[in-house]
This record gives structure tokens, C-alpha cells and sequence, in this order.
């Protein structure tokens, strides 16, 4: 068994999911990244769960999640859809 050095720091690659050695880490990051945008732009416009649910045509279970970064079960076309939608409310 392996134990850590809490002493020794080693560079990331920029991309969390690759360095965690998951599969698509490239789409995964992507698709976190399209998350965060959402969540700026609900967050800038001081929009609440249900608010940003109903402009998504979305349940507020399901924003919720997203806002909690919990979108494994999203398409990603689903998410940039969320976005395109935000943006256009811009």
C-alpha cells in the first residue's frame, strides 16, 4: 500500500479529470466548464432555483443538481442549450 507525501506537490495538467485518470477527461472538462458559465450567469442575475428553472424549461430538482455540479446524467447538448437559453436572456 501507498501512502502520500503530504510534502510533495506536483503540477496539474489543467485538466482535474485527466489528472484523476478518467475516461473523456477532455469532455468532461468541457462540460464542467459550460456548467460554471451557467452557474455565473444564474448567480449574476441573482436569479433563484425555480426562477432559472422556468426559463430553462426545466424542474427545480434539476437546476438544482446542475448548480451542485451533479450533471453526469445531462447530455451535453442539454447543457449547452441551458446556456444558449442564459445568454440569450442577456
Amino acid at each position: 500500500m501507498s501512502s502520500l507525501n503530504p510534502n510533495i506537490i506536483i503540477d496539474g495538467s489543467g485538466n482535474v479529470f485527466a489528472d484523476l485518470g478518467l475516461p473523456d477527461a477532455d469532455a468532461l472538462l468541457a462540460r464542467a466548464d459550460i456548467v460554471l458559465r451557467i452557474t455565473k450567469i444564474i448567480e449574476a442575475r441573482g436569479l433563484s432555483i425555480e426562477e432559472a428553472a422556468a426559463m430553462l424549461n426545466e424542474t427545480s430538482v434539476t437546476v438544482s443538481a446542475l448548480l451542485r455540479g451533479r450533471l453526469l446524467d445531462l447530455p451535453s447538448a442539454k447543457l449547452e442549450s441551458y446556456l444558449a437559453t442564459l445568454e440569450a436572456g442577456d
